[in-house]
């Protein structure tokens, strides 16, 4: 099997001030099967995601499968709360921009009081979470990355199940990847690899 792309990305340069706090509240996630935002606030993807990369260069598979999985978690809950406190946001008029006398200016301040309203909703959601994400992270979430990450330690330890689904949700939003068509191929070879192991990962229940 093809090996995921090395990546430069490294834990100790995501993890700035207290490292041994933050270091003992991931170890605490892992342990624990809760949404990683809600309960640590301040452990975002970006860290896990770094987390799970230093794993897999340390050959610790099951805790690089345990860091991408909590890594994706959080990173669904972080863009689908930002995207509901837009759209809460969207909806608040505070002027009025019927009158063209005062268009501009109602223009401007409906502009300033949606980006107020989007902070606040962000401060109440998100508590002391970091805001700033690295652009390489964020674009490796959006490329799925962790998933092809996830595939490959789940193979290692032999958990099949894991690796096809992972490796079929990567596969459907990177379709000219050459290396996951050939490992997808070789799950299929696997006798003890079923049909119904490949399901997409990404999928929402009410698209099902």
């Amino acid at each position: 099997m093809a090996a995921p792309e090395n990546s430069k990305i490294r834990w100790r340069s995501v993890c700035i001030g207290k490292i041994t706090v933050i270091v003992c509240t991931i170890l605490t996630i892992l342990t624990q099967k809760c949404s990683a935002l809600p309960d640590f606030p301040s452990v975002t993807y970006e860290m896990m995601y770094s987390a799970g990369l230093d794993a897999y260069s340390n050959q610790k598979w099951s805790d690089c499968m345990k860091f991408m999985s909590r890594a994706i978690e959080d990173y669904h809950f972080y863009t689908e709360t930002l995207a509901e406190c837009r759209r809460l946001c969207t909806k608040a008029n505070k002027f009025n921009t019927q009158k063209p006398v005062d268009m501009q200016l109602a223009i401007f301040g409906n502009y300033v009081y949606k980006s107020n309203c989007i902070r606040k909703c962000k401060m109440t959601k998100f508590k002391t979470r970091p805001d700033n994400y690295s652009a390489e992270v964020d674009e490796a979430f959006e490329n799925l990355k962790p998933y092809d990450y996830y595939q490959l330690c789940a193979f290692k330890i032999q958990l099949y199940q894991h690796a096809a689904a992972a490796a079929y949700t990567f596969l459907l939003s990177n379709k000219d990847n050459e290396a996951m068509q050939k490992n997808i191929h070789y799950y299929r070879s696997l006798p003890q690899v079923k049909d119904e192991f490949f399901v997409n990962l990404e999928e929402k229940p009410y698209q099902t």
